[in-house]
């Protein structure tokens, strides 16, 4: 009876112990959509919006004194997912906020949500990219 006991405990240890390192994530995990609530023209600045947000996926110099922050997550259908065939199965939109800096200050924010057709004539991830 105890060895039975025993390994029934160590399962269940096993399967804890598999479930909690499967649902850690080091990654920032981006919520866009409501993120870009928090941003207030004319009073947030670039360290206050890299602490809720994180780091943009693309930056872009409008002149000496603007610039862009670009920040964008991908959503897959259920379908995509599918290992080896998902980039044919399924549809992906994509969240896209892009934040406006003068002088360190957010003067503008916008927030759409692009099908994944429009999201590539952006050119945004090949911008990132490089």
């Amino acid at each position: 009876m105890a060895p039975f006991r025993v390994s029934i405990i160590c399962l269940c240890l096993l399967f804890c112990g598999t479930f909690l390192f499967g649902c850690s994530s080091k990654n920032h995990v981006r919520h866009i959509t409501s993120e870009i609530g928090l941003v207030t023209p004319n009073k947030t600045t670039q360290k206050e919006l890299v602490s809720f947000m994180g780091f943009p996926e693309l930056k872009r110099t409008i002149s000496e004194s603007e610039e862009e922050w670009i920040y964008y997550q991908e959503n897959k259908s259920f379908l995509r997912h599918t290992p080896f065939l998902g980039h044919k199965m399924g549809e992906a939109d994509y969240d896209v906020a892009i934040i406006t800096f003068r002088d360190e200050m957010v003067i503008s924010s916008q927030y759409r949500s692009f099908t994944e057709e429009e999201f590539e004539k952006l050119g945004i991830a090949k911008d990132a990219e490089q």
